[in-house]
């Protein structure tokens, strides 16, 4: 079977010709004119007005003198088929606009609810948050350590809280930080022992939590963690002497305050 395709190509013609004068059915005249392009429709002229300015714009074929007509070939049957061809072009073209208008806006607001989930997450971590010291036993990896933990203003009795695996906060062994860790409600195995899970970096864990709504998963028991109990560094009937000097060696360190 035989398919014919008809096709409409409109060609814009640049058309190079010396200055003259463009007249309009309604006695407008251009005078000193280049011819830029000729369309089916209508032509692009150039001009200088008298006080200097240089213009450029399009004249419909059929507002001009039928002598000019004839010398750019207007029909009206293909400036008709030549304008439809150019309003279609222009719906598919605002049509796009809009798609793409509707897509940035969905992104928008979907960055936007991202956010504020977000917050909402690290308010709910922030409930569990522990202001605490951090005597660094060794370092993990390039992010994290296995530090001794402890409150600012800790006994023997009570505050110290035992050794941790802590992500996202390193340094140097034996160093003390001052630092707010939250519970994840992990444990982590290593040779020497499993311990809790802790994170120092609360967006790093929000943005982990928040990952794992995003692919359907329960978050529920990782915006309200159980966390594991460490092995407590003092028995809870440490001798009053060891209770006395945990408390004169406090003195020396600054208290932190949550806020």
């Amino acid at each position: 079977m035989n398919k014919t395709s008809i096709c409409l190509v409109f060609v814009l013609i640049a058309v190079k010709v010396s200055a003259m004068d463009i007249k309009t059915v309604d006695g407008t005249v251009y005078k000193d004119v280049q011819v830029t392009n000729v369309m089916p429709d209508a032509i692009g002229i150039a001009y200088v007005t008298k006080d200097g300015t240089y213009v450029l714009r399009d004249l419909k074929l059929s507002t001009l003198t039928p002598d000019l007509q004839n010398k750019f070939n207007y029909s009206p049957e293909k400036a008709r088929k030549f304008r439809e061809k150019v309003i279609e072009y222009q719906n598919e073209r605002e049509k796009l606009e809009e798609k793409h208008r509707q897509e940035d806006l969905a992104l928008y607001r979907a960055h936007k609810m991202r956010s504020q989930e977000l917050d909402h997450i690290k308010a709910a971590l922030y409930t569990h948050r522990i202001a605490c010291w951090i005597h660094i036993i060794r370092t993990v990896g390039d992010n994290d350590c296995i530090g001794k933990v402890s409150y600012p203003e800790s006994t023997t009795k009570y505050g110290n809280l035992g050794s941790m695996y802590i992500r996202n906060l390193t340094g140097s062994q034996n160093a003390r930080i001052a630092a707010v860790i939250y519970p994840t409600g992990q444990s982590k195995s290593f040779e020497d022992g499993m311990f809790p899970v802790y994170d120092a970096d609360l967006t790093k864990y929000s943005l982990e939590i928040l990952k794992q709504q995003e692919e359907g998963n329960d978050i529920e028991n990782m915006l309200n963690p159980q966390p594991a109990t460490p092995n407590m560094e003092f028995p809870a009937n440490a001798a009053p002497g060891d209770e006395k000097q945990n408390k004169t060696n406090k003195k020396s360190e600054p208290t932190i305050r949550v806020i």
